[in-house]
């Protein structure tokens, strides 16, 4: 087996295990092996990251299986169907996941140029083929609700370029931002953005004051 690496943006996609969590897997690693195969992406890991550190840290054996995807997007939404089918989820996690694989396909689409395009139009003879439509049916949600779980996962996304500490504290509830304060922030200038990170990660955030009014 060659060597496995860490892809940081594809772990960070992945909610991290509570420290009682990761100790009671720890402890099962250790008393039944690693029954779960790691999964792999050539030899980037894309799912099994707490195993993989368990394992690597005792010397654990472990097995892995192969993916085969055609780009990184289209990995990200093999993990992220993953991830939602099979965790419980925080709202703001899922809105987070929502906004991510919408990206991601329509990053897909840009790749493969305008017929891509012209096909997802639901003019076009294809009611249920706009990513908008297929993804509020794929998760049960509004088509408004994607649009605006977009703009939430652009304000993660834009607050973990300035401080991934500050995105895993969001994305982890140790710090209350709300879904309609990230809405607000996904249209504020990358200063403003970068000064709501710093704000968040050193602990004088305050929720009472709307990101909207720039405060």
């Amino acid at each position: 087996m060659g060597t496995i690496k860490i892809d940081e943006e594809f772990k960070g996609l992945l909610p991290e295990l509570s420290r009682a969590t990761f100790e009671s897997l720890e402890e099962n690693i250790l008393l039944n092996g690693c029954l779960d195969p790691l999964v792999l992406w050539g030899d980037i890991l894309i799912d099994g990251h707490s195993r993989y550190e368990i394992c690597t840290k005792h010397g654990v054996p472990f097995s892995t299986v192969s993916k085969e995807f055609a780009s990184r997007e289209e990995a990200l939404i093999w993990i992220i169907s993953s991830q939602v089918s099979r965790r419980n989820l925080t709202p703001l996690q899922l809105s987070h996941f929502r906004g991510l694989h919408y990206g991601a396909v329509r990053k897909i689409q840009g790749t493969y140029g305008r017929n891509a395009a012209k096909n997802e139009n639901p003019r076009n003879g294809n009611p249920h083929g706009s990513t908008v439509v297929r993804l509020s049916m794929e998760y049960n949600v509004s088509k408004n609700t994607i649009g605006r779980d977009v703009k939430i996962a652009e304000a993660i996304e834009a607050i973990g370029h300035a401080s991934p500490a500050a995105k895993k504290m969001i994305l982890d509830g140790d710090v209350n931002v709300g879904k309609l304060a990230l809405e607000a922030l996904a249209a504020r200038p990358r200063e403003f953005i970068a000064e709501v990170a710093r704000q968040i990660e050193d602990g004088t955030y305050d929720k009472k004051h709307p990101l909207a009014a720039g405060h």
